[in-house]
């Protein structure tokens, strides 16, 4: 690497451990999921599967969109119910998804 020729040898351990952290899947894997119930198991193979990962980080960006549509004043109270509409959505799906991933991780994701 080309930029190891201005880097001390603490600086060079810090960057390999860095991209050895960023390279993992999961940062908070759960230990021992054979012995959770199969209910508490199939929710964590849900959470962490990388398309409930995507769905996820497709709401964030499209809650973000929502968020920006909002003008003042308002064009139409039709504009308004869907902006509120889309935003009671968006937070629901973002309360399922912490308590799902509360119920499977517990303390473990804090």
């Amino acid at each position: 690497e080309g930029g190891a020729v201005f880097m001390t040898a603490s600086q060079q351990k810090w960057v390999n451990s860095t991209k050895a952290f960023n390279a993992r899947k999961q940062f908070f894997a759960l230990c021992n999921l054979d012995k959770l119930p199969s209910t508490r198991r199939s929710v964590y193979v849900l959470t962490s599967s990388a398309c409930f990962e995507n769905f996820i980080m497709s709401c964030i960006v499209l809650n973000c969109v929502v968020m920006g549509m909002v003008m003042f004043p308002l064009p139409s109270k039709e504009y308004e119910s869907a902006l509120e509409i889309s935003n009671i959505a968006f937070a629901g799906v973002f309360n399922i998804e912490a308590f799902l991933k509360i119920y499977t991780t517990r303390l473990k994701y804090f």
